[in-house]
Formats: C-alpha cells, sequence, structure tokens
C-alpha cells in the first residue's frame, strides 16, 4: 500500500496536466486511506466546481466541514457553490417560464 503523500503527489501531477478524472481518483483512494483529512474533501470540492458540478462540490465541502468545523475555507467555498446553484436554478426556471408562455400564446 502507498503511503497517502505518495497519491497526493500523484493526483498533485495529474492536475497539473490538467486530467481532472486521474486527480479525483488518486484523491478519492488517499480518502480511503485517510478518512479524515479534511483537505482531500475540499479539494475534491474545488475540482468538482471547476467542472460545474456545485452539488457535488457541495458535498465534499460539507464533508470538510463536518471533519474539521474550523475550516473557514470550506465554508466559504460551500457559500460560493451554493449560490451557484440558486443561479442555475433561476435561470432554468427563467428558461421554463419563456417556454410556457410561448407554448400558451
Amino acid at each position: 500500500m502507498k503511503p497517502v503523500f505518495l497519491i497526493i503527489q500523484e493526483a498533485n501531477v495529474y492536475l497539473k496536466m490538467d486530467n481532472k478524472v486521474k486527480f479525483r481518483e488518486k484523491m478519492e483512494e488517499a480518502i480511503k486511506l485517510k478518512p479524515n483529512q479534511p483537505d482531500l474533501y475540499y479539494n475534491l470540492g474545488v475540482i468538482y466546481a471547476e467542472v460545474d458540478n456545485n452539488y457535488k462540490a457541495r458535498l465534499y465541502y460539507g464533508k470538510a466541514i463536518e471533519i474539521d468545523p474550523n475550516y473557514l475555507n470550506a465554508y466559504s467555498a460551500k457559500l460560493h457553490s451554493c449560490i451557484n446553484i440558486i443561479i442555475i436554478s433561476a435561470n432554468y426556471l427563467k428558461h421554463l417560464r419563456k417556454r410556457a408562455t410561448d407554448w400558451l400564446l
């Protein structure tokens, strides 16, 4: 079994290569070995936010906060993800309203 720090280094190499899928895989591997390390969850949240998966990002930020209630960056990032979810939902509702109006006319 590889030490966690080597897995994280591998993950960072994949991140520098812009291979977010492999980065996520390595971070998840590291989490299996160190499930109480909030930075691992936070980093996964950041990657999910970068690919516009704010729901998963919010969950990972929440897990980081659950482990370390003083993790201020995770609170800030989680709030940002929640705001993005609200904006996306509002835009979708606006689109639906316009389609319904067009259909009724």
